[in-house]
Formats: structure tokens, C-alpha cells, sequence
């Protein structure tokens, strides 16, 4: 199984993306343990203003976005494969990173969802904020769920090392301040490391996700 898992920092609540990160990584089946095969991150050109409180709260420098691609270049360069030939999407939250997905497809005309954001439980998506609530009896925020899991600080630092230098992008190039949590390379590295344990440690995820699997794709 080769799960893709990602996060997606925008404009605005409801606005567009200027930062998309994701890890690819196949299961063993044997090991019943994940392991990340190839990484990618970019900051990305909205074409459009960051909302102020935005820029304040995360340190978004506005100038340096332009210097990335867009998202329709992203997507028909890199993304639309990666998306296309995942057998399970993973994401914190993941209705919320769906349709930016689905906002960017639309505006450039370039694809569509096979199902709203809200039914991903009916494709082949797993929310690692969502779907634990049957064991956590809350959704947790990203960061309760790792301490949850005991995710610790060393092997979040030794995954984003390996991410930025397997892509070569660092969220500093886009923010007067990096804050951790927030920026799409480490909100995707604690998701992974999530949703990895998860799989591992509880039947229930198990045979969910792989239930999931069978699901039709969401893209």
C-alpha cells in the first residue's frame, strides 16, 4: 500500500495555497511498518494577497511567494501523479486540505474531486484528526495527537531534516518567523509520524485504512 500524506498552508481560511508539503511511503507488509520512499515540498505563487492577519500571525513574507510556481504548475508537473497513483490520502483534517484542492482545480480548470470533501470517508482518504475521534472520544488538534501517540521531538526533527534536504526548500525562504507547527513540511512530517503509529499499534486503523484503500479514488 503507498499512502500519501500531506498539508496544504493557504491565503486565508478559505483562501488559496502557499505551501503544500507531502511524504510518500509504502507499507511493509510483513513489518506492518511505513516507510517514506521520496518527499516534496514548495511554497507556492497564490496570485493572490495574503490576508494580513495571516502575514502577521505566521511571518508570511508576500514578495517572496512570487518567486514560486503556481498551483497549476505544480499540479501538472509533480502533484497530479502523486495524488493520481496514491492508494491512501492522509491528511490532519483532511476535508480542510481537500478543498483547497478542490479551490485550485477549480480555478484554473484543471481537474475536479470524484466527491466532496466532506464524503472523503467514502473514497480512499484517512483523517487523522477525524477518523480517531472512535478512540480519542474528541478531535484532537495536530500536536495532542502526537504527544497522544508520544511522537517525540527527535524523530520529527530527523524527518524534516530529511525532507528539506530531499527537496531542497525551507519554510524560512517564505516567513520572517518559523514557528513549527503551521508550516506544511512540519505539520506533514507529525502527520505522517501520526498516522504511521496509528496503523501500527491499533487493528481498528488497520482495517479502516485498508478498507479505505478499496474506495473508490478521490482523484
Amino acid at each position: 500500500m503507498k499512502a500519501l500524506i500531506f498539508d496544504t498552508e493557504t491565503t486565508d481560511i478559505n483562501g488559496y495555497a502557499i505551501e503544500i508539503s507531502l511524504i510518500i511511503a509504502n507499507l511493509d507488509e510483513t513489518t506492518k511498518e511505513f516507510e517514506p520512499i521520496s518527499y516534496f515540498a514548495t511554497a507556492v505563487n497564490p496570485t493572490v494577497p495574503v490576508n494580513p492577519r495571516v502575514k502577521k500571525i505566521f511571518g508570511i513574507d508576500e514578495n517572496a511567494l512570487q518567486e514560486f510556481p503556481t498551483f497549476k504548475e505544480l499540479w501538472k508537473e509533480k502533484l497530479e501523479e502523486l495524488f493520481k497513483t496514491a492508494d491512501i490520502i492522509v491528511a490532519h483534517n483532511i476535508p480542510f486540505d481537500l478543498t483547497v484542492l478542490q479551490r485550485e482545480l477549480n480555478r484554473y480548470q484543471i481537474g475536479n474531486l470524484k466527491a466532496s470533501p466532506k464524503d472523503y470517508t467514502e473514497r480512499n482518504c484517512f483523517c487523522t484528526c477525524n477518523d480517531t475521534v472512535s478512540l480519542f472520544r474528541k478531535k484532537l488538534k495536530l500536536q495532542e495527537l502526537g504527544r497522544k501517540l508520544y511522537v517525540s521531538r527527535q524523530e520529527t526533527k530527523s524527518l524534516l531534516e530529511k525532507i528539506l534536504e530531499n527537496t531542497n526548500y525551507n519554510p524560512s525562504s517564505i516567513r520572517t518567523k518559523v514557528t513549527g507547527f503551521h508550516t506544511a513540511v512540519y505539520d506533514t512530517a507529525y502527520t505522517y509520524l501520526s498516522f504511521a503509529r496509528l496503523y501500527r499499534r491499533y487493528k481498528r486503523f488497520e482495517r479502516l485504512m485498508l478498507k479505505r484503500k478499496e474506495n473508490p479514488k478521490i482523484l
